[in-house]
């Protein structure tokens, strides 16, 4: 497969860009931070663009997008992380019974 030139680096900047904020502002909902993360990104795949092949760039720039996002995400307290099970906890007694009668 062919390495990453300055050429197809340049195309994918192109057509991923503005994609990649969008999916970061889905998750951070700041547009600064959005530009922060998906420059971050692009500039990783620069760094490494001898080691890179061009058709795995897509699929990388979206999970390093995604990653860095819910990071920041996290170290801000925007996301919280709650256990599955906080519903059924939640389920009383008289609720079970109904389930149970369902079943």
């Amino acid at each position: 497969m062919p390495a990453l030139t300055e050429t197809s680096f340049e195309k994918i900047f192109r057509q991923l860009y503005e994609p990649l904020y969008y999916y970061a502002y889905d998750i951070l909902g700041d547009s600064d931070q959005s530009k922060d993360v998906v420059s971050d990104c692009f500039a990783s795949v620069w760094q490494r663009h001898r080691d890179m092949e061009a058709s795995t760039i897509k699929s990388y720039l979206y999970v390093c997008v995604r990653n860095r996002a819910i990071d920041l995400a996290k170290g801000k307290g925007m996301l919280q992380a709650s256990p599955i099970n906080d519903t059924l906890l939640n389920i009383d007694d008289d609720t079970e019974a109904l389930i149970q009668e369902q079943i």
